[in-house]
C-alpha cells in the first residue's frame, strides 16, 4: 500500500486533528527506524500512519476494524504489525 491510498482509508476513519497528528509522528518514527535497520521505509511508515486509524470510529474494536481492512485490502504485513501492537499492549508492554 502506499501513503496515498493510506491517506484516503486514514482519513475515512479519523477526523480529529490531534490524532491525525500523532498518527504523522509515528508514521515519520516508523520511517526513520525502517531505515535504520534496512527495512522497506514504506511499510513500516505505512503501519505506523494507521495503527490507530480505527481509534476514534471503533474505540471498543479497536485496532480489528483497521486490521481487517488491511487484510480485505491484502495489506497482510502490515495489518499483521498493526494486530501485533495490540497484542503487546495487553501483555503490559508497548511497541514503538
Amino acid at each position: 500500500m502506499q501513503r496515498p491510498e493510506a491517506l484516503t482509508l486514514l482519513k475515512s476513519l479519523t477526523k480529529s486533528e490531534s490524532l491525525l497528528r500523532h498518527m504523522r509522528t509515528v508514521e515519520l518514527v516508523m520511517e526513520a527506524y525502517a531505515k535504520k535497520l534496512g527495512e522497506d521505509p514504506n511499510h513500516w511508515a505505512v503501519a505506523g500512519l494507521l495503527h490507530d486509524a480505527d481509534y476514534e470510529a471503533f474505540p471498543d474494536k479497536h485496532p480489528n476494524v483497521i486490521v481487517e481492512k488491511l487484510q480485505l485490502l491484502g495489506e497482510h504485513e502490515i495489518a499483521h504489525a498493526i494486530s501485533s501492537q495490540e497484542s503487546y499492549r495487553h501483555e503490559g508492554r508497548i511497541v514503538f
